[in-house]
């Protein structure tokens, strides 16, 4: 995991104010990804062996599901090898935190156990007490996400961008998740104009 590439960018936003977030999960999990051929066990299969996905349902439609097909679900409950998941997983963040990064977008965070992210939260402050996490829980229940309560998570993205300014869910949520962590909005991709 050599990548003194991004020493000398991350370098930079620092000398200019900024700082350089990961926008990777804190746990590998493409379907490429060489530990899943060394590590099979960590990983979620179906009924005839074949890897799942990670999706999530529509919570005002539950018919309507996503499906992140170029990646597997890691096993967080299940697995036989917990412990090394997550040491692999501990492992990134302070990789990525040696390489000058000062934060993580940890995708859906409510299928991490709490458990986990709070040794992770401690162990990325031990290597740089900067270093935020932000947990996108799209897509998780109320309670998934109100159950990373006491984890150390710096922020929560919110659903603010389906917001239409009238209903009042959109407040209701920034209440509850304001008692945990301050929220963003979820960002949106874009393609920025020459």
């Amino acid at each position: 995991m050599a990548w003194p590439f991004w020493r000398e960018p991350c370098g930079k936003f620092r000398d200019y104010g900024a700082v350089a977030h990961d926008g990777s999960d804190c746990q590998p999990y493409l379907r490429d990804c060489p530990l899943i051929r060394e590590h099979p066990s960590w990983y979620l299969r179906g009924e005839h062996g074949e890897l799942t996905s990670p999706f999530v349902r529509d919570v005002d439609d539950p018919k309507k599901i996503t499906v992140w097909d170029d990646l597997a679900e890691i096993d967080n409950s299940g697995s036989s090898d917990r412990k090394g998941s997550g040491l692999t997983g501990l492992s990134l963040v302070k990789h990525y935190l040696h390489l000058g990064f000062k934060g993580f977008r940890c995708d859906t965070a409510y299928k991490v156990p709490a458990e986990l992210w709070r040794h992770l939260v401690e162990a990325g402050a031990s290597v740089d007490p900067e270093a935020m996490f932000f947990a996108e829980t799209l897509g998780g229940t109320e309670e998934q996400t109100l159950a990373l309560n006491g984890t150390g998570l710096h922020y929560f993205f919110n659903s603010s961008k389906w917001w239409d300014f009238q209903q009042p869910w959109c407040l209701a949520q920034h209440d509850k998740l304001g008692k945990i962590a301050p929220s963003i909005s979820f960002p949106e991709a874009t393609i920025l104009a020459d």
